[in-house]
């Protein structure tokens, strides 16, 4: 699911901040773009399906 994102932490380029954003639902999905390297994760649409998303997403990224 991550590919396009790894591939772009591959380039390697210097100072460069990735946000991955869209198709971000479930505290596993931002783990996962956050280990593929995304230096932070947008979530938009999730946010108006489930409101407390946010915050069980904040609670599960800092254990």
């Amino acid at each position: 699911m991550y590919e396009a994102l790894v591939a772009v932490v591959d380039l390697d380029l210097p100072a460069c901040a990735l946000i991955a954003c869209g198709g971000i639902h479930t505290e596993a999905q931002a783990r996962a773009a956050l280990v593929a390297g995304a230096s932070a994760v947008q979530i938009d649409s999730a946010v108006w399906v489930e409101p407390g998303l946010p915050g069980r997403l904040a609670e599960a990224l800092r254990r």
